[in-house]
């Protein structure tokens, strides 16, 4: 399914147990400016157990509870910059290993742990000028943070990786 990027409202349940639907994708242009544009909260994307690949919107603003709840193969996903707040649990109980977040300025949240993604991920890739703007966002997670700059200094130059032992900036 491929949604354009201008689209301001995802009904909650919208794509609710389709378990058939495997991709969903973004095209176009942003030529929306709603700041309340959103992915409503209450399970969006819940039940489908065949999705492997969301992309949200760029014109979205908030993203909804629920979201992916119970999505295993989500393993990778990309916050946009325009995103401003993610509802609690958004992504728990979810299989994303890896985030890039476009933003620097994070979105709000309205939870202790980041934006309720699973304990087991792995890398949060985020702009280098907002590594000191995330790092409230990361305490009270279960375990240490280590912050480590990746040989290829690219655009999202700062990778945030979750490790079981110290935290330590590199």
């Amino acid at each position: 399914m491929k949604l354009p990027n201008g689209v301001t409202n995802i009904a909650q349940r919208a794509f609710y147990y389709c378990p058939e639907l495997t991709e969903v994708t973004t095209y176009g242009t942003v030529f929306n400016d709603d700041p309340e544009a959103m992915i409503h909260p209450y399970y969006c994307l819940e039940g489908c157990s065949q999705l492997t690949r969301f992309e949200i919107p760029q014109s979205i603003r908030i993203l909804g509870q629920g979201l992916l709840g119970g999505n295993r193969k989500v393993t990778q996903l990309t916050i946009p910059a325009n995103v401003t707040q993610i509802n609690f649990s958004a992504f728990n109980n979810t299989g994303i290993k890896e985030v890039k977040v476009e933003g620097i300025t994070p979105p709000q949240v309205f939870e202790k742990i980041w934006y309720g993604f699973p304990d087991d991920i792995t890398v949060i890739r985020v702009p280098a000028e907002s590594v000191e703007n995330i790092k409230p966002q990361l305490v009270g997670k279960t375990t240490q943070t280590k912050y480590k700059r990746p040989d290829d200094l690219s655009e999202f130059s700062v990778i945030i990786v979750k490790v079981d032992s110290t935290s330590a900036f590199l």
